[in-house]
């Protein structure tokens, strides 16, 4: 038979073989690039308080009825004068 010797070379023949497999990936090299993509944000003029409803601008005081709830933009806090603003749930008042 050819592989009458191969017997007793298997053990280092697969020796070889898991450190050529090994030494592929200790050469194999990790490349990493950061990037840090740039964001470009065009704000709403800083000066300009609104509230914001379906994508419109709704100044100081606007109301609106949404699903018979009508809401007031005012102040989101009414201590400052030139702060946020948000929409409030007006309260309907008893007859």
């Amino acid at each position: 038979m050819k592989f009458k010797g191969l017997s007793k070379k298997m053990p280092i023949l697969s020796l070889l073989l898991v450190a050529a497999a090994f030494s592929v990936n200790a050469l194999a090299k990790e490349i990493t690039i950061k990037h840090n993509p740039d964001i470009t944000i065009q704000p709403r003029s800083l000066s300009n308080r609104v509230c914001l409803y379906d994508g419109k601008d709704y100044s100081l005081g606007s109301i609106l009825v949404v699903e018979n709830i009508v809401l007031e933009c005012k102040a989101e806090n009414d201590f400052e004068s030139n702060g946020r603003l948000k929409w409030h749930k007006v309260e309907k008042k008893a007859p």
